[in-house]
């Protein structure tokens, strides 16, 4: 392997951590305020995309699409929370574990039988679809994006976690220390 296309790998597997860290990110906040794991956070991703998709067959344009989406993934979350969670919010973290996962199979069987198991990709604005050329090396716009807010959210989280048990960032209830660790969540 060349050295550009070393440096080529590089930078598109950090552009893929990017993504992975922002969705893990997003799994530690929700651990963090809400005490639980929710194995469901991917079908929301999925509830968010799918209904761009849909946005975008009935011709809206791009910043319309992307806030139906987050809409969506926000109504989905707050169905998620008022049907499945909330009736089980004073259980075991087990039965709490196992209701969300219960949650994220349905949404996918669902998501098979009505739509379709082929992905789909959604149109987005040419801007993204740019990409800078460094040498040997083509980073893309979207790449550029994603690690910015990746290491945007970065310092919040640690800022957050470092606060004392009581303030905002706290976590509601007193979690093992081992989970707690893995899920990026400071205990005492």
């Amino acid at each position: 392997m060349s050295p550009s296309e070393f440096v080529q790998q590089l930078v598109n597997a950090l552009s893929l951590g990017s993504i992975y860290a922002l969705l893990a990110l997003g799994l530690s906040m929700v651990y963090g305020v809400l005490g639980m794991l929710n194995f469901a956070y991917g079908e929301l991703v999925t509830i968010a995309g799918y209904s761009m998709l849909a946005a975008t067959y009935l011709g809206a344009p791009f910043i319309v699409v992307a806030l139906v989406g987050v809409v969506a993934a926000g109504i989905a979350s707050v169905l998620m929370e008022l049907v499945a969670f909330r009736p089980l919010r004073n259980a075991s973290f087990v039965a709490l574990l196992f209701t969300s996962f219960a949650v994220a199979q349905l949404i996918q069987g669902a998501f098979r039988q009505a739509v379709s198991v082929r992905s789909r990709g959604i149109p987005v604005p040419e801007l993204f679809d740019e990409a800078v050329q460094l040498g040997p090396v083509r980073i893309s716009v979207l790449s550029i994006i994603t690690a910015s807010a990746r290491s945007r959210s970065s310092p919040s989280r640690r800022s957050c976690a470092g606060r004392a048990r009581g303030s905002r960032c706290a976590p509601r209830r007193r979690t093992s220390r081992p989970l707690a660790c893995w899920a990026y969540v400071r205990t005492a």
